[in-house]
C-alpha cells in the first residue's frame, strides 16, 4: 500500500451507551468525532492513514482524499451510529486539483464506507462483490476552533458497522454507468453479449434490442434483472439465439424503477460464414449427401433446421444417408470438433 499510517499507533475510547460525542485525538490532533447513540460498542479503534503519493483513484476511476480512516469496535452495531471524518484544507485542495470539475466545494463529496474483507484502508485491494455505503451529503462544515494547515474541515456519516472510510465523490448516488459491452458470435446459432457496470442507481434491468441486415428496425430480444443500487463492478451475459448470415447490431436499454430508460452504444457482430472447404453434393439433395473437404479433428457432424434446432447427428464420414424422412427447406449442416463448431455449409432439401 503506497500509504503511511498518520498515528503511530490506534487511538482507542471507550464506548458505554452514553450518546454523547466523543472526540477521537493523537498527538494532540483531533482524527474524528464519535458518538455511540445509546449503543455499548465496547472499545472503539480508530486509525487515520495518510497516502504519501498523488491523489488516489479507486478502480472506477473516482477520486479520494489524501487522508481515510478505519474504524472497529469490540462489541457489534445494534444500530445506526455517527462519525464525523476531519480533514485539513490543504488535503481538500488537492483532492479539488485532481478531480476538477467532479469536485470544486465540500458539499460535492460524500463519504464512502466499505465493510468487509481486507479491512487495511487500501482501497485498490478491497474485492469486488464487497459492501460499499455511500452517504452524500455528508454534512460538510469548517471546524474554526481545530486549527490546521488551510483550515480544518469535516464530513459526517451514519453508519451501522465499522469498517474503512473515504471521502470521495464516490459517495454520490450516480446513474448506472456502463463501461463495456460487446457482442461475440460463438456457433452457427448462438451470439454472446457481455457488459459491465462500476455503479447501478434504481436500476430495475436491462432490455436487449437486436436488428439484423436486411431489417428496418431494433427488436426486443431479452431482458435482465438490474441490481438496484450498488457501488460495485456488475457483470452480466445474455445468449441471443441468432443464427444469421449477416451483420447483426445489437444495443441496451437500461430501464429505472421508476420507468425511465437511456440507450446504450451500438454493437455489432458478423454473421455465419461457410468456409469454402466442406462441400456437400448433391445440393439440393433428397435422401443421402457426399462430403469432400472435411476438417482434421472433427468428431461429429450436426444438421440444424431454419430455426437452429438440431434435427439430426452422425460420426464423422464421407457419406451421410437417412435425409428422405426431413422436411424439405433449408438446412446448415455443422462439422465440429471438441471445442464446437468448426466448418459451416447450407444444404438444400427438395
Amino acid at each position: 500500500m503506497n500509504s503511511s499510517i498518520y498515528a503511530s499507533r490506534r487511538t482507542r475510547s471507550q464506548s458505554t451507551g452514553s450518546g454523547l460525542d466523543q472526540y477521537i485525538y493523537h498527538d494532540r490532533k483531533v482524527l474524528a468525532r464519535f458518538n455511540d447513540n445509546g449503543q455499548n460498542l465496547g472499545t472503539v479503534e480508530l486509525e487515520v492513514y495518510i497516502n504519501n503519493g498523488a491523489i488516489r483513484q479507486g478502480p472506477t476511476g473516482r477520486y479520494y482524499l489524501d487522508r481515510n480512516w478505519h474504524l472497529t469496535t469490540s462489541l457489534p452495531f445494534t444500530g445506526a451510529s455517527t462519525i464525523r471524518l476531519f480533514h485539513t484544507g490543504a488535503e481538500f485542495a488537492a483532492l479539488v486539483a485532481a478531480a476538477d470539475p467532479l469536485v470544486l466545494v465540500e458539499a460535492d463529496v460524500g463519504v464512502a464506507h466499505y465493510a468487509g474483507p481486507l479491512e487495511d484502508c487500501d482501497l485498490m485491494n478491497d474485492p469486488e462483490g464487497s459492501v460499499w455505503t455511500p452517504t452524500y451529503p455528508a454534512a460538510p462544515a469548517a471546524e474554526p476552533r481545530i486549527s490546521a494547515n488551510g483550515g480544518t474541515f469535516g464530513h459526517t456519516a451514519i453508519i451501522s458497522d465499522d469498517g474503512e472510510l473515504y471521502i470521495t465523490d464516490m459517495g454520490a448516488p450516480l446513474p448506472v454507468e456502463l463501461v463495456d459491452f460487446t457482442a461475440e458470435r460463438t456457433s452457427v446459432q448462438e451470439v454472446i453479449l457481455r457488459w459491465t457496470t462500476v455503479t447501478e442507481h434504481d436500476n430495475a434491468g436491462f432490455e436487449l434490442w437486436r436488428m439484423r441486415e436486411g431489417e428496418n428496425a431494433f427488436e426486443e430480444v431479452g431482458w435482465l434483472v438490474g441490481a438496484g443500487t450498488v457501488q460495485q463492478v456488475m457483470n452480466y451475459m445474455h445468449r441471443d439465439e441468432n443464427d444469421s448470415r449477416g451483420t447483426s447490431y445489437y444495443k441496451l436499454k437500461q430501464v429505472d424503477m421508476d420507468g425511465s430508460y437511456h440507450w446504450g452504444p451500438i454493437v455489432a457482430v458478423e454473421g455465419w460464414v461457410s468456409s469454402g472447404r466442406l462441400t456437400i453434393s448433391p445440393n439440393p439433395a433428397t435422401d443421402r449427401i457426399s462430403l469432400t473437404g472435411l476438417p482434421e479433428g472433427i468428431t461429429s457432424l450436426v444438421l440444424h433446421d431454419a430455426t437452429g434446432r438440431e434435427v439430426m447427428r452422425w460420426l464423422p464420414g464421407a457419406e451421410v444417408e437417412g435425409l428422405a424422412g426431413l422436411q424439405r427447406g433449408l438446412y446448415v449442416l455443422v462439422a465440429c470438433d471438441a471445442t464446437g463448431p468448426l466448418q459451416v455449409e447450407r444444404l438444400v432439401l427438395q
